[in-house]
């Protein structure tokens, strides 16, 4: 029986990674189905062209029998399937995708890894004076949670959740409360104390992104008190204690948008600087060869920025002309294999957008020495 997973710097050859776009809308997954069985037939003839035996007629079944499994009705943004004489797998990604079939000696893993850092757990906490909610997210999905030592309204920090009909009574049994608005403002740092309390002791929102949702007034406090600032996502202001999964989603992936653009430019800066004391490089084959002398920290690549490529000589150097396919060397995306050194060998990798890498030749990278 096939492994279904899909490791970084895992050799089979062939590896087949068909990848491509899907339309959601009903009744088009009639057209997801019928272009993947175009990209299938494709792949079969090119695999029997270039590569013919009889493990290839075997991977080849395999290959339309993984398909079969596929539920067209409930496809996301793209779709991937990678099939190898040793590992298959099928795998939804959450983005758009650009359609490709590629025949490697690996898997091609830039999309998987683009997935795997745009996808992570986090919590929306939605704050008004009458109601408190805690949504953990992954992706699209968010599901509501409850912990009971969260308080449930402003007026329930007295019973610590455990009682939804405790009251505020650390200022509500004052005698001589005169000014009321201190009273109000005294009582809301109170509630958002205990609420910033129960954050720094729950396992799970301690360790992951937090988006807070609550009306201006109640953000302004929050930020003020604080003390988990290092691990909020943002802030979104209004009162949500109605809005559905959905409405939340819509707010909270431009966060996760804006948090994405922040690390992509954190990155570039972090490049400045690596180019400036020469601890970085520039361009394909100088990045290749840095890669391959597992010198790699931190790479980053433009998300589109793909290159076949051969390798000549000893020391394997990287060419791109005169290119054969059926060339022992050939590299059908070289991008893809630095991306791979890179991660295995320990360094990380920054997808950045297109055409912010212009003046790198579209990839760079930090180097360790």
């Amino acid at each position: 029986m096939k492994k279904t997973s899909l490791s970084i710097g895992k050799k089979a050859f062939p590896s087949v990674s068909i990848i491509m776009p899907v339309n959601k809308k009903n009744p088009h997954f009639n057209d997801d189905e019928k272009k993947l069985r175009s990209l299938l037939k494709q792949t079969e003839e090119t695999l029997l062209k270039d590569f013919p035996s009889k493990n290839t007629k075997i991977l080849i079944d395999d290959m339309y029998n993984l398909a079969e499994k596929i539920d067209y009705r409930n496809l996301s943004d793209g779709l991937g399937l990678y099939i190898s004489p040793y590992r298959e797998n099928v795998f939804h990604f959450p983005f758009p995708v650009k359609e490709k079939v590629i025949i490697d000696r690996s898997f091609e893993m830039r999309d998987l890894i683009l997935a795997a850092k745009n996808n992570f757990n986090y919590a929306i906490l939605t704050i008004s004076e009458k109601n408190v909610r805690i949504l953990k997210g992954f992706n699209h999905a968010l599901t509501e949670e409850k912990n009971d030592e969260m308080p449930f309204n402003i007026d329930d920090v007295g019973g610590k959740g455990h009682s939804r009909t405790g009251s505020f009574t650390s200022f509500s049994s004052t005698k001589n409360v005169t000014d009321q608005k201190a009273y109000g403002e005294n009582k809301i740092a109170q509630f958002l104390l205990e609420i910033d309390r129960v954050i720094s002791a729950d396992k799970f929102l301690q360790n992951i992104p937090i988006a807070v949702f609550a009306p201006t007034r109640i953000i302004g406090h929050f930020k003020s008190i604080t003390k988990n600032k290092k691990h909020i996502l943002g802030y979104v202001q209004g009162n949500f204690d109605r809005s559905n999964a959905k409405e939340l989603y819509a707010k909270v992936s431009k966060l996760i948008e804006n948090n994405q653009l922040e690390i992509q430019n954190s990155s570039l800066k972090k490049l400045e600087d690596a180019i400036n004391k020469k601890k970085a490089v520039s361009g394909i084959r100088d990045v290749w060869k840095a890669a391959f002398n597992k010198s790699g920290r931190l790479l980053l690549v433009e998300k589109d920025f793909f290159c076949s490529a051969k390798t000549v000589g000893r020391d394997g150097e990287l060419v791109m002309d005169n290119l054969d396919k059926n060339d022992i060397h050939y590299i059908q995306d070289a991008v893809d294999d630095v991306i791979e050194l890179v991660m295995k060998f320990g360094g990380d990798v920054v997808f950045i957008e297109n055409g912010k890498l212009e003046d790198h030749n579209r990839i760079a990278m930090i180097t360790h020495f």
